[in-house]
């Protein structure tokens, strides 16, 4: 038995390994266009803010890795076409050599790229992206040049790199159209402080939208925003993360959305091809409705998802996601999971959120960096729907522990009386998970 894979991203490498280890016998190829795998995008932020001397470091699995696994990996391999139907593949080596392969089983994991705005001037030298390690290497040779830069776009990727870029004589404009920055994994009360608390070479412009970019002599000079304009000599794109699917337009389904269609096991229209990772959209827990989030959690998840239905016949269902994710913004660890307070009306749901500043350690007072726990309650029932945290320290692992609450749908009557260790040198009796499912009851009962 032979399963091809496209593309060497986290869900395509995921994919190859737990096959390896589900069915050693099984013959895995991956294809890959570049030379590079597992590439980490946020890698150019661990470079400017020196945690790796080089891009080279930012990738999480090496070929040698995969050779190790029994994996064959070709790299500067395009896939040139499919025939779905005879179950062959077509790819070009090196752009040169024609090759093509036989497949049982076929996965899509050809990931996403960041596309520019359409708007006038997109054209402009020195507007930004950097999904893969191409654009990252220009990116940082740019940086390095620049002495303003606009990022548009506060979510995870503008944020993170607004931080990288702080502190090295630059100024840097972070342009979001809403009202609150990371508005799509936070409330905006839980990121007030980080707010407060940007550093002065980070000036924060909300409310507004890209309209258009000027420049001379081929580079982009200025920003035209719906409110004012921004002089700059690089743009940062960090919006639109969308599928790559042009190899296979011609024969597969989409959604609204550009996603492939694929059914409860990641099957496309065509029952022994997969998608998985960037190209598909996942179910959200609690909803009806499945939406786009393009984060490697969700990649690693599907991968792991395909292999098991390729191995096991299509017996395993896919689960769906809270959008769990984390971040650190400065001294500021933020993590999240599940439906946010704001966002929940969108989908039908009457919520009791409860909020807190909790002492997260005992005796040993050092540790203690006075976390905001928020917990999200449906109404109905008081099941667990979200949950965000803002600290100082990093106890992120509080977030796994949640995201696996939402997905056995605990309850604050459930949750108040969860089991947690007491020692006072590391702990309060009554966990402060504790304390927010009795707040919400208490407030349930007003």
């Amino acid at each position: 038995m032979r399963t091809v894979i496209i593309g060497a991203s986290h869900s395509g490498i995921q994919t190859a390994l737990t096959l390896k280890q589900l069915c050693p016998t099984m013959d895995v190829i991956i294809l890959e266009k570049t030379q590079d795998i597992g590439f980490i995008s946020s890698g150019i932020n661990f470079v400017l803010t020196k945690k790796i001397d080089d891009l080279t470091q930012s990738h999480s699995v090496t070929p040698r890795d995969l050779l190790n696994h029994g994996i064959v990996l070709i790299r500067q391999a395009e896939v040139t076409s499919i025939l779905p139907k005879e179950k062959q593949i077509f790819y070009t080596y090196s752009g040169k050599t024609n090759e093509n392969f036989n497949y049982d089983f076929l996965v899509l994991a050809m990931g996403s790229s960041q596309f520019y705005l359409d708007i006038s001037g997109s054209e402009l030298e020195n507007i930004l992206t950097y999904k893969n390690v191409q654009e990252s290497k220009e990116a940082l040779k740019v940086f390095a040049k620049s002495k303003e830069i606009t990022i548009i776009g506060t979510g995870y990727i503008g944020m993170e790199l607004a931080y990288a870029l702080s502190g090295k004589n630059k100024k840097i404009h972070l342009v979001e159209q809403m009202d609150s920055i990371l508005f799509r994994y936070f409330d905006k009360e839980m990121v007030h402080e980080v707010i407060n608390q940007l550093p002065k070479d980070i000036k924060l412009h909300m409310n507004t939208s890209a309209l258009a970019f000027e420049g001379e002599n081929g580079k982009v000079t200025q920003t035209l925003l719906s409110e004012g304009k921004i002089h700059n000599d690089a743009v940062v794109v960090a919006v639109n993360a969308r599928p790559n699917t042009t190899l296979v337009e011609d024969f597969l389904e989409f959604n609204l959305d550009g996603t492939v269609v694929v059914n409860e096991f990641l099957q496309t229209k065509y029952q022994n091809i997969y998608a998985v990772g960037d190209l598909i959209s996942v179910p959200l827990q609690g909803t009806e409705i499945s939406i786009y989030m393009p984060l490697v959690n969700n990649a690693i998840r599907t991968g792991i998802v395909a292999a098991e239905n390729i191995v096991y016949r299509n017996k395993i269902k896919l689960q769906s996601t809270q959008k769990t994710s984390v971040t650190r913004l400065g001294s500021y660890y933020l993590a999240r999971t599940g439906l946010t307070q704001e966002e929940a009306p969108y989908y039908g749901k009457e919520v009791i959120a409860v909020a807190d500043n909790f002492k997260d350690y005992g005796l040993e007072n050092e540790f203690s960096k006075n976390p905001v726990l928020k917990l999200i309650f449906e109404k109905k029932g008081l099941k667990l729907i979200g949950a965000q945290y803002v600290s100082k320290f990093p106890r992120l692992e509080l977030i796994n522990l949640l995201a696996n609450a939402i997905q056995k749908n605990e309850t604050a009557l459930t949750l108040s009386q969860m089991e947690a260790f007491f020692n006072p040198l590391f702990s309060n009796p009554l966990h402060y998970i504790q304390q927010l499912a009795l707040q919400a009851l208490v407030n349930n009962n007003e």
